[in-house]
């Protein structure tokens, strides 16, 4: 009987929910406010934050909306915002007058975009995306930081041994492309605030590197191939740096990766997307 009552309250929600569109608010300065919605409905807003309104408009026929005030509002104080077309009336949200710092941050930031498989799910299914965190396959191409953990050396004319094991001999760099998941976060209005990558499985190209001085030191330069699951690299490399005479100049290596994308927003390029799998 609960779960019955749980479907038919979830369907009824929806029901209420999809009935109008939600505005989608862009900015709300001490002076003005502005978003989107759809064509012609009416937009009401309560700079009280109460279900009363004290300001009204039209959406033109671009979807657009705008509002000055009459006098200019407290910035972090919360207004609500809805929207009515045919006497219905839509679910009212609330937003905090922004700093004009963060309107202006708001204006020079990226636009970040859904996924074109995201976007035709969403027109299949009319899926609400908002305030959900979604994981999908993902397929991008970043640059890496390579700490070796151990470089196993090829040796020549040997009969007792294949090679030598060296720990930490170099550092290294290297590009390629890599699939996992991407973990996407949006908030009460189905913008994107978080985009987060996890590596699965890879290729990579690069070089390790390192240079010393003294009588017992050389200097290490070689590329290498490395297949990279979750951050760990195993590779291959050739050594164009110095060598013993008994050293083969082809070696393998066992590294840890560190992907530019956990140092820095944004430090990949995306190649492709795969639909969802998972939702919250």
């Amino acid at each position: 009987m609960t779960k019955i009552l749980f479907i038919l309250s979830f369907l009824l929600f929806n029901t209420v929910t999809n009935a109008q569109t939600i505005p989608n608010v862009k900015m709300v300065s001490k002076s003005f406010i502005s978003g989107m919605g759809e064509a012609k409905d009416t937009i009401y807003v309560s700079t009280a934050n109460t279900s009363t309104s004290d300001y009204w408009t039209t959406v033109d026929e671009n979807g657009k909306f705008k509002i000055n005030f009459t006098t200019n509002l407290t910035v972090g104080n919360p207004i609500k915002v809805w929207s009515e077309k045919n006497d219905v009336i839509s679910l009212e949200i609330s937003t905090l007058v922004q700093t004009d710092d963060q309107i202006i941050a708001l204006l020079q930031a990226p636009t970040k975009t859904d996924p074109p498989a995201l976007v035709n799910k969403l027109k299949k299914e009319n899926y609400d995306l908002r305030n959900t965190k979604l994981w999908y396959t993902a397929k991008i191409i970043t640059t890496n930081f390579t700490i070796p953990m151990a470089r196993f050396n090829l040796v020549k004319d040997n009969a007792t041994k294949k090679g030598d094991i060296l720990l930490f001999s170099s550092i290294g760099a290297g590009v390629g492309v890599t699939g996992g998941r991407m973990q996407v976060i949006r908030d009460n209005q189905g913008n994107i605030v978080s985009e987060e990558f996890s590596n699965s499985l890879g290729i990579f190209a690069g070089f390790l590197f390192s240079a010393g001085s003294g009588e017992e030191s050389k200097n290490v330069f070689a590329p290498t191939l490395s297949l990279c699951f979750l951050d760990f690299q195993l590779g291959i490399g050739r050594e164009l740096g110095d060598i013993t005479p008994t050293q083969r100049r082809t070696f393998y290596t066992l590294a840890y990766s560190i992907p530019l994308y956990k140092l820095v927003t944004k430090g990949y390029r995306i190649i492709s997307w795969g639909d969802p799998y998972h939702s919250e």
